[in-house]
């Protein structure tokens, strides 16, 4: 899921002055997603949804909004229960009548494009210490994906991956009508001393089949190796660099096919703010993610996506809901 700003856009947005921070990073999940929201931080200030607007430009052309749009739900203790991504899938052209003059009102046909949209859900539940119970994703007049979870003391993990068919088409009031099962899946957390951790998945058969090493050094997470038993000639590995104990670099490798190597470099202003993002792909800078902070919180309240491929940018507004939760998760 987000820096060149323009002096042509200045926005009028919501922020929340505190001296907490809106935007974390947490580099296990920086290949997922480069920055998150800190659970923390929406917990104390009792932050319920989020509300992403996007704007779309091209270079040398004017912003478009094409309806594209994020929205986070979280529960009490600031986790994730309901998102909605809202995508244009295409545009239809419809007809509209102007009158000109000013005595003689003539008519006028008009055309314009309106952009048709897609939206995708995503519905999380969670057991009463933080874990995830499931999670399910669908698009309206379609199947959902849904992964359901099962935890046990000695780190043992089950996953089981279903196709589900709701009754009716409401988010919130989900009522299953069919299920498939398509697969289930496992690992297992050993944690032998505090600078080694490991993730062993399974089989449905129970033989593990990959391994994740996470080495760590004064606390911070240095690299995730992964180790495949089946194709032991497989390299993949995610490396982290930090200054100042804040993440700087994140580099990912892989040569299970053409090698490749993705990397990740963090920026900070002079408060130490999260400020720049650069996404490199085999060295070669694709996207550039500016983050615009407020001058007296520091809390960014817009995001600013220069993708280089495209020749384009994305300008995100944020606006934040806070006070009594209106959605109780279940």
């Amino acid at each position: 899921m987000c820096a060149l700003l323009s002096g042509l856009f200045l926005l009028l947005l919501f922020l929340i002055r505190t001296s907490a921070q809106l935007i974390t990073i947490n580099p296990a999940q920086i290949f997922e997603s480069p920055w998150q929201f800190s659970e923390n931080f929406l917990k104390e200030k009792n932050i319920y949804k989020i509300h992403l607007q996007i704007l779309d430009k091209k270079d040398f052309q004017s912003p478009q909004d094409l309806n594209r749009q994020v929205i986070y739900e979280f529960n009490k203790n600031g986790k994730e229960i309901f998102s909605y991504t809202i995508e244009p899938v295409g545009t239809v052209t419809q007809t509209f009548t102007i009158y000109r003059g000013k005595r003689r009102k003539i008519p006028e046909a008009i055309e314009k494009s309106i952009p048709i949209c897609d939206t995708v859900t995503r519905i999380t539940s969670h057991l009463p210490d933080g874990n995830i119970k499931f999670f399910r994703t669908y698009k309206k007049n379609s199947f959902a994906l849904a992964s359901y979870f099962t935890y046990h003391s000695n780190g043992f993990v089950k996953e089981l991956r279903c196709k589900e068919w709701p009754k009716n088409p409401s988010p919130k009031e989900y009522i299953l009508e069919k299920q498939e099962i398509l697969y289930t899946d496992s690992f297992q957390w050993v944690v032998p001393s505090e600078k080694f951790r490991k993730k062993v998945f399974f089989n449905t058969d129970k033989t593990p089949y990959k391994e994740q090493h996470y080495e760590y050094e004064d606390g911070k997470l240095k690299i995730i190796r992964d180790v495949f038993i089946s194709a032991p000639w497989i390299e993949q590995y995610k490396k982290f660099e930090y200054t100042d104990g804040r993440i700087k670099k994140a580099l990912m490798y892989a040569n299970s096919g053409i090698p490749v190597e993705y990397e990740y470099e963090y920026q900070y202003d002079a408060r130490g703010n999260l400020y720049t993002i650069y996404y490199r792909k085999n060295k070669f800078l694709e996207k550039e993610i500016g983050f615009v902070n407020d001058t007296v919180s520091g809390n960014a309240h817009s995001i600013v996506i220069r993708d280089y491929l495209t020749k384009s940018i994305q300008i995100v507004r944020i606006q934040i809901y806070s006070g009594k939760s209106p959605f109780a998760e279940k």
